[in-house]
């Protein structure tokens, strides 16, 4: 959400002119190029993800861990600062994928049906959020 937070502002004031002044087009890009790059960058944040998981696993193999705590499991030699890349790009990504549906709903959708669109919208991205955070929960 951070990073959403942060992206969201930066799209609005600094690559959205630059889309407008570059294409010539009130909106920079069309609806479904924007769908398009947040969705290429959701695979490339999962790329970045593997990789780094992938470091952290071989970290955890072959250097001893920092410290061990009794019925808690270990604390890895890697520094948390690894999630940095990713955790930005994801935020990125959303931030184009929710820009491109509320635009979507509110341009495509007929006009009694937009709120209710947006609605389901938000719906669903609470939907996910509470099963991420019971996953989370289950597999901790």
């Amino acid at each position: 959400m951070l990073s959403t937070t942060i992206w969201l502002p930066i799209y609005d004031r600094v690559v959205l002119p630059r889309l407008r002044k570059f294409t010539g087009k009130e909106d920079g890009i069309t609806l479904l190029q924007k769908m398009g790059i947040g969705i290429l960058l959701s695979i490339v944040t999962m790329i970045i993800s593997g990789i780094v998981e992938n470091r952290r696993r071989i970290l955890t193999i072959t250097k001893p861990m920092i410290q061990m705590t009794q019925g808690k499991g270990a604390v890895s030699s890697m520094s948390g600062l690894w999630l940095i890349p990713q955790m930005a790009l994801s935020g990125l990504s959303e931030a184009f994928a929710l820009i491109s549906e509320n635009e979507f709903f509110y341009k495509q959708c007929p006009e009694n049906m937009r709120s209710i669109a947006g609605v389901f919208l938000l719906c669903w991205i609470g939907r996910v959020k509470l099963f991420e955070k019971f996953h989370f929960i289950s597999c901790s």
